[in-house]
């Protein structure tokens, strides 16, 4: 999953997603998220943000509890 810092974070074989991406031209590299920062919502982004996520075939499942938590 891609979110807004531009980082993927990657659940289950990680090392086979990690070749997968080295091998499409992604780089690995430090990721340092500033310190304090903000994500601001901007209405009259709705109509883009909508067109960017029907780009791809998107997976979606709801959020789950860790087991035993």
């Amino acid at each position: 999953m891609i979110e807004q810092h531009n980082t993927i974070f990657i659940y289950g074989d990680v090392e086979r997603a990690r070749e997968t991406l080295l091998a499409k031209g992604f780089r690995e590299e430090v990721v340092e998220t500033p310190v304090p920062h903000v994500h601001h919502y901007q209405e009259a982004l709705d109509g883009e943000f909508e067109s960017l996520m029907r780009m791809l075939d998107w997976d979606r499942s709801d959020l789950r509890d860790r087991e035993g938590d």
